[in-house]
């Protein structure tokens, strides 16, 4: 069992630490214990709400339908890659989230035909920019620290 997002992750960055939730208990479970055997420190949870109270980098990779996290569940200045999105009626972040995210779209027409934006009822305005703007410096990912 692999996960490529944290794997991604470790590659880039120092994560002392790693939160998981699953709606199947025992993926979340196995997973735990794959990156444990990798040196990761894990700890399951029972929801997206408690993984997003207690980490500032969160990543969602689901199939959900519905929202699973909301702005009020969120620390200031929380970052989160969102993955699940790619398809009509899929839906991992609520509207309000995501009208008060600094949003960076990897790409736009997906982002409102198939992904979070359209989905959520959100206009093209509401990206706040493209990946590859940030990756070229033309555009800022971060414009204050809780945000």
């Amino acid at each position: 069992m692999t996960s490529k997002p944290l794997r991604g992750l470790t590659e880039l960055r120092a994560v002392p630490r790693v939160i998981i939730h699953d709606v199947d208990g025992g993926r979340a479970h196995r997973m735990a214990e794959f990156w444990q055997q990798a040196g990761l420190e894990c700890q399951v949870v029972g929801s997206a709400r408690e993984v997003a109270h207690d980490c500032d980098n969160i990543v969602t990779a689901t199939w959900s339908r519905r929202p699973l996290l909301h702005l009020p569940d969120l620390r200031p200045g929380s970052h989160i890659t969102s993955l699940g999105a790619d398809e009509p009626g899929k839906a991992e972040l609520d509207a309000q989230l995501l009208q008060h995210a600094l949003g960076i779209v990897d790409d736009l027409d997906l982002a409102m035909t198939s992904g979070a934006l359209g989905t959520a009822g959100l206009q093209r305005r509401d990206a706040a920019a493209l990946l590859g703007q940030i990756i070229e410096g033309t555009a800022a990912a971060r414009t204050e620290p809780s945000r």
